[in-house]
């Protein structure tokens, strides 16, 4: 008797045999991942307090240098001179697990009012942070910016 022959159909695995037994298994097991680590954690937590002093105006961006690649900075830059997120804080910071010891992903959340009004809105950034021999570096950083009903948000560029 021959082994039978697995199929996949995405979510399970199914065993067909010669003898039209047939075998279901449950989800294929994901890939082992790593909790983030207590260094990427803090790492993650420091950035994200200082990004939050950086969108709300109280802090310039190059003072990230050491901590970003320079297209980072240049990003922050331009964000803080279009529209400096004033009294931003942080509202929620998500450490995701990685793969690998040596890098890690976030989202951090930062609450803002603009104009001081009442009406809060979030501004959500997504990084990555590597560990380097230096210390931790945030390495891609991308920022979400709400539409604030401008009348030029919905024209293509």
């Amino acid at each position: 008797m021959a082994a039978p022959t697995p199929a996949t159909d995405g979510h399970r695995t199914i065993w067909h045999s010669e003898d039209g037994t047939l075998l279901i298994s449950a989800s294929p097991a994901r890939p082992r991942t790593n909790a983030p680590s207590r260094s990427s954690a803090a790492a993650a937590s420091r950035f994200a307090l200082a990004l939050a002093e950086v969108l709300a105006g109280r802090r310039p961006a190059a003072q990230l240098a050491p901590l970003s690649r320079p297209s980072t900075i240049n990003e922050l830059v331009r964000i803080q001179a279009e529209r400096p997120f004033t009294g931003a804080r942080l509202h929620s910071l998500h450490i995701g697990n990685s793969a690998s010891a040596r890098s890690t992903e976030v989202v951090a959340c930062y609450e803002w009012r603009p104009g001081g009004g009442r009406g809060a809105r979030l501004v959500c950034v997504a990084y990555q942070m590597r560990r380097t021999d230096s210390g931790w570096v945030c390495r891609e950083l991308t920022i979400g910016v709400p539409n604030l009903g401008r009348a030029d948000a919905h024209q293509p560029r």
